[in-house]
């Protein structure tokens, strides 16, 4: 493990760099546009949990080891099939099997033609996930 100007991260022999986070990057620990892809992913994960802190309940090293093992979050309940299919083509755990940000830019499109509703608050268990209260966490925003 070690601490990056990021934040904390932590290296495998063979899997590369991962932030706290879970972004993978390259073996030389360079972020890349396929990073950046797995980041997406992780954004588009906080906007459906309504800003849920990623990989509730574990540490840095846990999400490390989490992801080296191929594992990715669950599908938030209220979240459509289709929506976190891209977040796991996101966290495809290789980056050359990763979308491109043009790729899933053309998939948006394709989605919003159809004018459907692919999260459905209604579902939404908030007790599920684990979010920051400035408040009770004396953080500054």
């Amino acid at each position: 493990m070690c601490l990056s100007q990021t934040g904390a991260c932590a290296r495998s022999q063979t899997s590369g760099w991962l932030d706290a986070w879970g972004t993978l990057t390259t073996t030389t620990g360079r972020p890349s546009t396929k990073s950046d892809v797995w980041a997406y992913g992780i954004l588009l994960w906080e906007i459906v949990t309504l800003g849920a802190s990623p990989y509730p309940g574990l540490s840095a090293q846990d999400v490390f080891k989490f992801v080296s093992a191929g594992k990715k979050m669950e599908k938030p309940q209220h979240c459509s099939s289709v929506i976190y299919e891209f977040m796991c083509s996101c966290w495809s755990f290789l980056p050359e099997n990763r979308p491109t940000f043009d790729a899933l830019c053309r998939r948006f499109e394709t989605l919003q033609e159809k004018e459907k509703d692919y999260i459905n608050l209604e579902l939404f268990q908030s007790e599920q996930y684990a979010c920051l209260d400035a408040d009770i966490m004396d953080e500054k925003l």
